[in-house]
């Protein structure tokens, strides 16, 4: 009996042996798992601090593209204003005054971009922005540098990106680099546009033809040619960029008579000319009337010797000139991005080019419309000016050349010009007249051949490097 109890007490040490064993072992297991979820949570943190700042990547270079088509537009004004003046002086050396405002111009265009860079440099808190409702993901401005090379002024923006999970709290660091080009001049003496430089006779020479022989090598850019009969846009898009030429399909002038047939391509007839990429190309279309439906264009630059009519909608255009003489548009025009339209009319016929909107029209970011209210119809222009917004990015900008004796600045010295104005007060504020055609073409962008202020102010996009 006595040794029974004796291994009585040795089993219940054996118990409670096994079980400081077990929660000794739990407890490794729950450290552990603890442990593993805490770097998870770091990890995870980490990711988003990275994920935040390449958010700031995104943000802070189009708010560099949204700077310079600010500054490109003040510099179209200012330098044609003062072109004007150097037109009209009697007894001036013009060649000279030229120079010296073109120098002084290139150096105002320089020193406002380092001034950006500067102020981005110096108030990071005014650029913080949150990434995340919750404020726990933000994103700013670390530092900025600018440095001005021949050609190009070199942008060095480090982006800081933040992200708290409970106790984790994680910050990330990028460098975004990119190049802001300068021209070697603002100005280029080759005369005055005139309303048939953007409407031009169709070249003899088919797009074929220009690459027999090597005719493209001798030949001026842009390459002016006529696309055939039976010949697709996109097959010709294919060749230029292919062996042994990979040329730029933005060098290219396409003249045809067949849009829909040869430029959109349809599939089973239809008039469908959507979610087209056509890489910069330009397309002069030579024909009355076209009817397509033309949503999500991006990278054309379209002009018709006559009226667009779009059975749908046109929405959602990035990048693009469309120059037409008439246009028709049976629902909407919406999300018009970084592009032009531009409404010409009929030279000689006051009054009588359509520009119709069955609904409405929404500048969305970097837009324009330009259009010659002298030649469009009046009773589309009352339309138009409840039917346009227009946000803080975009404008409108309008021709005219004719006196209204009914304005209230009207007198036979030629003030009181007719106006346009929108029923929307904050978009009216983005609207404004030029009363010069070729300083009119030139500021849409849409000159062929004429006297450029400044670059393109449409597209200011430029390609960037992202160092992690």
């Amino acid at each position: 009996m006595k040794y029974v109890k004796n291994q009585k007490g040795y089993a219940l040490v054996i118990v409670l042996l096994i079980v400081v064993l077990f929660l000794g072992i739990s407890a490794t297991f729950i450290a552990g798992s603890l442990n593993h979820s805490t770097q998870e949570r770091t990890v995870d943190t980490s990711n988003q601090a990275v994920a935040s700042a390449e958010m700031g990547v995104v943000f802070y270079t189009e708010d560099f593209e949204r700077t310079l088509e600010l500054l490109r537009n003040k510099l179209v004004s200012d330098m044609q204003r003062e072109l004007d003046i150097i037109a009209t002086c009697t007894g001036c050396n013009s060649g000279l005054l030229k120079t010296q405002l073109d120098t002084r111009m290139k150096a105002e265009y320089v020193n406002s971009i380092k001034t950006k860079v500067a102020h981005m440099d110096a108030n990071d808190a005014f650029y913080l922005k949150n990434a995340s409702a919750d404020g726990n993901m933000n994103y700013t401005v670390d530092s900025a540098q600018a440095v001005e090379k021949p050609s190009a002024v070199e942008i060095t923006l480090k982006l800081k990106g933040k992200a708290k999970q409970g106790d984790a709290i994680s910050d990330s660091l990028l460098s975004v680099v990119f190049d802001v080009e300068v021209p070697n001049s603002f100005l280029v003496t080759s005369g005055y546009t005139t309303y048939d430089d953007v409407y031009k006779a169709t070249p003899t020479i088919t797009c074929d033809s220009l690459f027999v022989g090597e005719k493209y090598k001798t030949a001026p850019k842009p390459y002016e040619c006529k696309l055939g009969d039976n010949q697709k846009l996109e097959s010709l898009i294919t060749k230029i960029k292919s062996s042994p030429y990979f040329l730029n399909p933005a060098d290219f002038r396409v003249y045809t008579d067949k849009y829909l047939e040869n430029v959109c391509n349809p599939s089973g007839g239809s008039s469908n000319c959507n979610s087209n990429d056509f890489q910069g190309i330009s397309v002069v279309v030579n024909s009355g009337q076209t009817t397509a439906n033309m949503n999500g264009l991006s990278n054309f630059k379209l002009y018709v010797s006559g009226k667009l009519i779009v059975d749908g909608n046109l929405n959602n255009s990035t990048r693009n000139v469309l120059v037409l003489k008439e246009l028709v548009v049976r629902n909407n025009i919406q999300n018009l991005e970084k592009t032009t339209l531009a409404i010409l009319g009929y030279e000689n016929l006051p009054n009588a080019a359509s520009f119709q909107i069955g609904n409405n029209i929404t500048l969305k970011n970097n837009a324009r419309i330009c259009m010659n209210i002298d030649l469009v119809k009046t009773t589309d222009l009352t339309s138009l000016k409840s039917q346009i917004t227009i946000d803080g990015t975009s404008s409108l900008l309008y021709y005219t050349s004719t006196q209204d004796p009914s304005h209230s600045n009207y007198s036979a010295t030629g003030t009181g010009k007719k106006t346009f104005t929108l029923n929307d007060a904050a978009s009216n504020t983005r609207v404004r007249v030029e009363t010069n055609y070729s300083n009119f073409l030139n500021q849409c962008g849409i000159s062929l051949s004429g006297s450029h202020t400044v670059p393109n102010v449409i597209d200011t996009g430029f390609d960037f490097d992202v160092k992690y």
